[in-house]
């Protein structure tokens, strides 16, 4: 026996569990009877007692509590729990000192015994001893329920009607050391039974049934974990889709979503329900009537187990109506009146944020001023809590009844010897068709009437002989058509003696800048560009002669001030002819002055006699580099006086005659 023995007397309860055997209690040899401990064991106010070595058994029921109390009057008593054992145990283990003590049964049913001994620690003996059999039976049943966690740190249960529920009475433990409470036979089924706890820590709820006449109570333990708070649910977005369907946006979650509707005068009522959903924005579609016109209003609400029913922010569709008026549009919408109201805001064509308006009663908005024919979409949205309601988009024409403005904005340009015509309208302008019209003897001539292109090319132009005008009107969207324009004309440009010369080109809303001489080669490549400012006439500089080029295109560039370009017709410009004819040569073949060739440039025919003076042709030719070498039918011609005519023609076919005499010197 260890030393933390000493000086003790010990009575041990000795609780064993003997599987499937009755249980037995193991001998003792103790010498008289006056040995023998004795106690009394208390189970639900029945009272056993207990002295030497029992043969009958005691039945206690599982998971219940029964009392020992030492009768026997001795000193250092003790209590021993182990197996059942056919010697003796040896207090050397697991012994609890006390007098009196309260025990609670296991939750295993079966065959166990109880010990209890005296024990002198200093003298190692037994000096008393006692052993009672008991057995530990499980109740026949136990009693049947449900538990439900719920908002707001709270549980309930319900005890319904079931064969395992024949008890008299039933006591609720709710895990929290609150009272414990009682419900009877008739009130059973008991439902929605609430508990409300100070945290939402897990607890374990106990519910006993008792019944008159039956020994074990019976028992059953459910664990729940209330909810810290209560789960809201949100209504994100409201938007009128269609005439006839609108769409909720809301955030989900594993509830059962109702969705509240009011229409009119009625009250909210479910008109759809969603079991369960993910924890993002989920969206639901809702068939509904006439919601151009119609006002709808939502919530959406979550009912728990309790059942609580908690409800989000609620929100109204905004029906939106709009009208196209004279140069504006008219929008008008069904106000929101609920005191969380944040704004509307009005989105036009790609602006978000048009108009942003704060006071909710609201309901109109003139949209000044608008193109006829221009497309305009609107649409409303408006915040109210965490709820945006958005209508629909809708979109209308612009009227305007006034005459839209006179073009001002046209060019003209040659192009590829007709004339091309560009009108440039009023960016405030639609417009629908244009008509364009040759002004000549001031008089107007249509084309191209009813086309939507501001680009035309006339056809039937004619630059190059003479000067072209042009006007143009156009219908704009609302089917208004405008004035005529004033007359627009390309430059004209033509020869002038030694130059050229041109109009004014009329006219560039701006004003001109200046113009410009370009000469071009037989491809259109720009030879030369001179600026000659404001002025109508050009003359080439002769020093800037081309000998391989006699002739040469003109044409006129206008540029605006704003740098728009307008080209004239081109005009051929001929190099003027030149000559030079020598007044004497000497045929001696030294190789000197041998031929009577003539220098010239710019000669497109040619033809050349030279004379005797008896009127005789000596030599003829039509080639001015071929020149007379002073024979004459193989014969060298005698020194003296002879006579030339040459009769030329210049690219432009002015032709040009000559005459003169040549001396022939040896």
């Amino acid at each position: 026996m260890k030393s933390t023995f000493t000086s003790l007397f010990w009575i041990f309860l000795f609780f064993l569990k003997l599987d499937g055997l009755e249980a037995q209690c193991p001998t003792q040899n103790l010498p008289t009877t006056t040995n023998k401990g004795k106690f009394e064991l208390d189970f639900k106010g029945t009272k056993y007692t207990v002295d030497g070595v029992a043969t009958n058994k005691i039945t206690v029921c599982t998971n219940s509590t029964f009392t020992v109390t030492d009768k026997s009057g001795r000193t250092g008593i003790y209590y021993y729990f182990n197996t059942t054992r056919t010697a003796f145990p040896a207090p050397t283990a697991n012994y609890i000192l006390a007098t009196n003590r309260t025990f609670t049964t296991p939750a295993t049913p079966g065959q166990y015994i109880l010990i209890q001994v005296s024990y002198n620690t200093t003298t190692r003996t037994v000096n008393a001893y006692v052993c009672q059999p008991i057995e530990v039976v499980a109740p026949t049943i136990n009693p049947k329920f449900t538990v439900s966690s719920c908002a707001a740190a709270q549980a309930q249960i319900n005890i319904p009607t079931d064969p395992s529920n024949d008890f008299d009475s039933y006591t609720i433990n709710w895990g929290d050391n609150s009272a414990i409470e009682t419900v009877t036979k008739a009130q059973i089924p008991l439902t929605a039974k609430k508990h409300t706890y100070t945290n939402n820590t897990a607890r374990t709820i106990t519910v006993t049934g008792k019944k008159a006449g039956v020994l074990c109570d019976g028992i059953s333990t459910q664990g729940v974990t209330p909810n810290g708070r209560s789960v809201s649910p949100t209504l994100f977005s409201l938007t009128v889709q269609d005439n006839d369907t609108i769409q909720v946006r809301y955030i989900g979650g594993n509830y059962s979503f109702d969705f509240y509707q009011k229409w009119g005068a009625d009250n909210f009522r479910i008109v759809k329900n969603i079991t369960s959903s993910t924890p993002a924005l989920n969206t639901v579609k809702i068939a509904v009537k006439d919601a151009d016109k119609e006002q709808y209003c939502y919530k959406v609400g979550i009912t728990d187990a309790c059942p609580r029913t908690t409800f989000s922010d609620s929100s109204c569709t905004i029906p939106l109506q709009i009208k196209a008026l004279d140069k504006r549009n008219f929008l008008k919408w069904k106000t929101l009146t609920y005191p969380k109201f944040i704004s509307y805001r009005i989105a036009k064509n790609t602006t978000t944020n048009f108009k942003t308006i704060t006071k909710a009663t609201t309901d109109t908005l003139t949209d000044r001023p608008t193109v006829c024919g221009t497309t305009y979409s609107y649409q409303v949205v408006a915040t109210a809590g965490t709820v945006q309601t958005l209508s629909r988009t809708i979109s209308v024409i612009g009227v305007d009844s006034t005459k839209p403005p006179v073009i001002t904005n046209i060019l003209v340009s040659v192009e590829k010897e007709k004339v091309a015509i560009t009108a440039t309208i009023p960016t405030t302008q639609k417009v629908k068709t244009y008509t364009f019209y040759r002004w000549k003897n001031n008089k107007l001539e249509s084309f191209n009437a009813g086309g939507n292109g501001n680009r035309v090319v006339d056809d039937k132009s004619s630059p190059n002989t003479q000067r072209e005008c042009y006007k143009v009107a156009y219908e704009n969207g609302c089917g208004i058509m405008s004035d005529t324009s004033s007359a627009f004309c390309p430059s004209y440009l033509t020869l002038e003696g030694v130059g050229i010369k041109w109009t004014e080109y009329q006219k560039f809303p701006l004003g001109l800048n200046a113009y410009y001489v370009e000469k071009l080669d037989d491809n259109g490549t720009i030879l030369t560009s001179t600026k000659v400012d404001k002025n109508l006439k050009f003359e080439p500089d002769p020093a800037t002669i081309d000998p391989t080029n006699p002739i040469v295109k003109f044409r006129v560039k206008a540029l605006s001030t704003n740098n728009l370009v307008s080209y004239s017709n081109e005009v051929l410009y001929a190099q003027k002819l030149l000559m030079f004819m020598p007044d004497t040569f000497t045929p001696n073949s030294d190789g000197i002055n041998d031929i009577f060739e003539i220098k010239a440039l710019f000669v497109k025919n040619f033809k050349m006699r030279v004379y005797n003076r008896a009127g005789n042709v000596m030599f003829e030719t039509e080639d001015y580099k071929t020149g007379w070498d002073g024979t004459y039918e193989g014969s060298t011609v005698p020194i003296g006086q002879y006579f030339y005519e040459i009769i030329a023609s210049d690219h432009k076919g002015e032709t040009t005659k000559r005459v003169g005499r040549i001396e022939v010197i040896y």
